[in-house]
């Protein structure tokens, strides 16, 4: 004789059976889940490759520019240069000598004033000056605060100290070179100069 817990059992318990089409329809939704993601994965991978091939052909187009450009062999590649004051305006110069007028953060930035030249300069000894000054390496700017072009058979640069340096009618990469060696001494010694002569080709006169 069944317990009462046994026939309990026997008269709750039911069995559901699901219609064989129901069942067939539930496979078919889980295999388009199943390849739903399979596919969303394999896009996801395909759009990472994608970035990963352009951004090495953007840099290897990058490089294969660079090493095409021949660089003056002063020169350095970007950044705010000088000031150059034209028709009561400031106007900042760039290393590659493009210019546009000055904003009002110009006055925040260590710029050398260009003296006794114009923006749309025309004048051909000018021009020849006005691309020398622009091919000077910044690490001779560092103690400079103008440099004087009125006169193109004297250049005059003026230092932050006061101290004023004579080019000549050129400044050339060995008048710089002495500039630099001449006012390392200086520093060295705990001295301040008046005037710096570089007219002389291996002397530099100071007083």
């Amino acid at each position: 004789m069944k317990s009462f817990g046994t026939r309990y059992v026997a008269r709750n318990t039911r069995t559901v059976a699901l219609p064989s089409d129901f069942r067939h329809l539930t496979i078919i939704i889980r295999k388009i889940l199943i390849w739903a993601a399979l596919l969303g994965i394999f896009a996801v991978s395909v759009n990472m490759l994608v970035k990963t091939v352009v951004s090495k052909a953007a840099t290897m187009k990058f490089d294969i520019k660079l090493a095409g450009i021949k660089l003056p062999e002063m020169s350095f590649f970007s950044g705010d240069k000088y000031l150059i004051e034209d028709d009561g305006r400031d106007y900042v110069v760039g290393s590659g000598g493009k210019t546009r007028p000055a904003g009002p953060d110009a006055g925040g930035k260590y710029l050398v004033r260009l003296i006794g030249i114009s923006v749309n300069e025309k004048r051909e000894e000018y021009l020849k000056l006005y691309k020398q000054a622009l091919a000077i390496d910044r690490k001779y700017l560092a103690e400079a605060s103008d440099i004087n072009l009125k006169n193109p058979k004297n250049i005059i640069m003026i230092t932050a100290d006061g101290g004023t340096v004579y080019f000549g009618d050129s400044i050339t990469r060995d008048k710089l070179e002495n500039f630099s060696a001449a006012l390392d001494k200086m520093k060295e010694t705990g001295r301040r100069f008046k005037t710096m002569n570089l007219l002389y080709k291996d002397m530099v006169i100071i007083k």
